[in-house]
């Protein structure tokens, strides 16, 4: 029989084929298999701001039920910063099994790639969309010892005495900033902005006179107005809150139309194995519709989302905000930081 030489070229190109198939086999099987035990150890939620803010509030809600639903730890990290950017590419930058989550709103998504140049994550396109948790109305909030006891009154100085207001915000980019940029916008008004990394640390400052104003979630603001600390001027809703019917809405007193809700909601980092995402949303949409996190919800005047809105919603309501803040930005002639 003639016998066949393969050249020493030959054989390795076989040889690497041979283990390229094999690592092909050796590889589905775990990919199969670490989806098919997920969640397998603690699920860290990242806020990209301090504790006892808004988002706080919502990511500490939320980590019980989703716990029980998901059979793992669920732990919340505060990591804020730079106006919620400093968390989010923590999360953008993270390994994509589900194990990292970020708490991320209309400013981090939506608002941040618009007014900051350093923005090191991209929105959409670093982060898989989970669910939307809930939208709130805001709340222009002054001193108690104020001068100012109506929005008009408040407008009227403005626009008589511009940049002497003290607005304070928590970070360009932040939901605080989002909605006084919206009503600077509407009334035409110049303020100087004062910059925190959070709103907890602005309220301490509106509370103690070192700032004249500011816009707030109630979900945060409400029991510092309910104690007589702070006066609410109006709110950013279309229709008054239950919580403060004496409180008229922007749309009442000078920007007819207005109406503002600030949103929040999960995601993940993008290339996360979809099967996970589907695990993770369904948990997701479960725990949202936790009569406990929903109290805490309805508590702070926040609107939970119906059931049917799931990931596809809430990636068509980040990719519209985008869009609506690269508008907004241009309108109001924001230079990016």
């Amino acid at each position: 029989m003639k016998k066949t030489f393969l050249s020493s070229a030959r054989r390795r190109q076989i040889l690497l084929a041979w283990a390229a198939a094999a690592s092909i086999f050796a590889l589905a099987p775990a990919t199969a298999s670490a989806a098919a035990d997920y969640p397998r150890q603690q699920i860290t939620i990242v806020v990209p701001f301090p504790p006892g803010g808004p988002f706080d509030i919502i990511a500490r809600a939320l980590s019980t039920p989703l716990a029980a639903k998901l059979g793992q730890p669920v732990v919340v990290e505060n990591r804020p910063g730079a106006s919620g950017m400093i968390g989010a590419t923590r999360v953008a930058r993270a390994a994509p099994d589900g194990y990292t989550l970020l708490l991320g709103s209309s400013g981090t998504q939506a608002l941040n790639p618009n007014v900051f140049s350093g923005v090191q994550y991209k929105s959409p396109d670093d982060f898989a969309p989970l669910a939307e948790l809930a939208r709130a109305p805001s709340i222009l909030m002054v001193g108690k010892a104020s001068p100012f006891k109506t929005v008009g009154d408040f407008i009227d100085y403005m626009s008589k005495n511009p940049g002497e207001i003290n607005l304070g915000n928590a970070g360009a980019g932040s939901v605080s900033n989002q909605a006084a940029m919206t009503f600077l916008a509407s009334v035409g008004g110049k303020v100087t902005a004062v910059s925190y990394k959070g709103t907890a640390p602005a309220l301490v400052d509106l509370i103690g006179g070192q700032i004249d104003a500011l816009f707030d979630t109630a979900v945060q603001a409400l029991p510092h107005i309910k104690g007589d600390r702070v006066r609410a001027l109006a709110v950013t809703s279309a229709d008054r809150i239950a919580s403060l019917p004496n409180v008229p809405t922007l749309n009442e007193t000078c920007c007819k139309g207005a109406e503002l809700l600030i949103w929040y909601g999960l995601l993940a980092p993008a290339k996360t194995p979809k099967d996970v995402i589907g695990i993770l949303t369904r948990a997701v949409l479960e725990a949202r519709s936790d009569p406990q996190f929903q109290a805490v919800m309805r508590a702070g005047e926040a609107i939970v989302p119906s059931p049917s809105e799931g990931a596809a919603e809430f990636a068509a309501k980040i990719n519209r905000d985008v869009v609506l803040f690269e508008e907004l930005a241009r309108k109001a002639g924001v230079v990016k930081q």
